[in-house]
């Protein structure tokens, strides 16, 4: 996990930010087979939080799972 923040955020930013991390590494955990994974955490020049996981498991075709009907209206973690 790395992070790079300019400064602290609120609280309730900090624990939403966590249980996204958490849902995300639960998700290569249980689907990609993944033998490494990467999160990263940080802030743009505009201070918009920006994550990104990166993972080295089997991966999946974005457009073919979206266009399932279950996935019409789902809001979970996308792509």
């Amino acid at each position: 996990l790395i992070i790079r923040l300019e400064r602290s955020l609120p609280t309730n930013i900090q624990v939403g930010a966590y249980r996204i991390i958490r849902e995300a590494m639960n998700n290569v955990r249980k689907h990609a087979m993944a033998k490494k994974v990467e999160a990263r955490l940080k802030t743009d020049k505009r201070e918009n939080l920006r994550l990104i996981i990166k993972d080295d498991g089997k991966g999946f075709d974005l457009r073919k799972a979206l266009t399932k009907k279950k996935y019409v209206r789902h809001f979970g973690l996308k792509g």
